[in-house]
């Protein structure tokens, strides 16, 4: 039988004040541990977005450090989606709630998580971070797209920017993006997330494991 476990959140800190100067503090001191171990290079596809729009970035999964270096490029306001698994540690799920991060069920998003989204991008500037593949890549390829970055820019009516990440062996890291789109509201959901997909594997060093097979 499945256990129900605690989640521990501070509810009324998503998409508020607090929460992002907590994000602004959380840059400016990541950015010189980033600056360390990394050198990070960013690359538009065409004109840099609009800090002051609303977007939804949909990005490959590779590393524990995605969302942090997401974080410092896309900038504060900005939330993620993070597997809810992460607040049931009452001193991480505190902090990551204090900077946004909405908790979601990878296999049944429910109505909070929806509500939430929905506050947040209902804010100016705010954008929000969904990783396609739902968790971590464990090969050299992509793995299956969800659907929830394709449904929630629907939802919402906010448009997508697909987002690559690469892990260079000499530790380079490429983040490139992609240029802002909405996807087509007639399309089943599945074959616009396998599009969204698609974009993301253009602007990163990895292919999608289903058309590498033969």
């Amino acid at each position: 039988m499945n256990e129900t476990k605690q989640r521990f959140e501070l509810k009324n800190f998503y998409g508020s004040t607090l929460s992002h100067l907590s994000q602004l503090i959380g840059v400016f001191f990541l950015s010189f541990y980033f600056n360390l171990i990394y050198k990070v290079e960013v690359e538009f596809t065409g004109k840099k977005f609009d800090q002051n729009k609303n977007y939804i970035f949909a990005a490959n999964h590779r590393s524990l450090n995605d969302p942090p270096l997401l974080g410092l490029f896309i900038r504060p306001p900005i939330s993620f989606l993070a597997k809810r698994e992460l607040f049931s540690n009452p001193i991480l799920g505190y902090l990551i709630s204090l900077l946004s991060a909405i908790p979601v069920d990878r296999d049944n998003t429910g109505s909070s998580t929806l509500k939430l989204v929905k506050k947040i991008l209902n804010r100016e500037a705010w954008k929000l971070v969904i990783f396609i593949e739902g968790t971590r890549s464990k090969t050299e390829y992509l793995g299956t797209p969800n659907n929830g970055a394709v449904f929630m820019s629907r939802l919402t009516k906010t448009p997508i920017i697909p987002t690559g990440i690469s892990y260079r062996d000499d530790g380079k890291v490429l983040i490139k993006f992609g240029e802002p789109y909405m996807p087509e509201m007639k399309t089943p959901i599945e074959s616009e997330s396998k599009r969204c997909l698609e974009l993301i594997s253009q602007l990163c060093d990895y292919k999608i494991e289903s058309s590498e097979k033969v």
